[in-house]
């Protein structure tokens, strides 16, 4: 990739991560981490074994703890024990979490919405956009796949 489309790749995560931050409101106390787990659990339960293979660069402590937060001290999750395998903890979204989920997707489409204006994107030019972010997206997903 030409070093341009790099630094302007770099340059605009940087002005995006900045606007972000300028418009935190109370999902503040929740990291990204955070998020991508509530993210995986939406209109599903998941172990915390299988939450923990989707971060294979995290212990699985840091993931029992983390998710031991968002149950015990934020109360977005709920935890349960398996019925058919006493030893696997089941973990589910609770209505405060899909509220919290909700929120921060608002809260991105807003800012997504925001910097769509601010380009002055046509019809066509969104277009390509999704096709090339749909590629970038399916790009990843093998990636991780892969990974497994």
């Amino acid at each position: 990739m030409g070093e341009n489309i790099e630094k302007l790749i770099a340059q605009l995560s940087e002005r995006m991560a900045m606007f972000r931050e300028s418009q935190q409101h109370s999902t503040d106390d929740i990291s990204w981490r955070d998020y991508l787990m509530l993210e995986m659990l939406d209109g599903r339960e998941l172990s915390i074994s299988e939450i923990s293979a989707q971060f294979p660069r995290l212990s699985d402590s840091t993931i029992s703890t983390a998710i031991t937060r968002l149950w015990r001290n934020k109360k977005l999750v709920s935890k349960t024990i398996d019925p058919d395998n006493q030893r696997v903890t089941r973990v589910a979204l609770t209505a405060k979490g899909k509220q919290a989920l909700a929120d921060f997707r608002k809260l991105r489409a807003e800012r997504l919405d925001v910097l769509m204006k601010a380009l002055g994107m046509n019809d066509e030019e969104k277009q390509i956009l999704i096709r090339i972010m749909s590629r970038a997206i399916e790009y990843f997903d093998k990636q991780i796949l892969h990974k497994k």
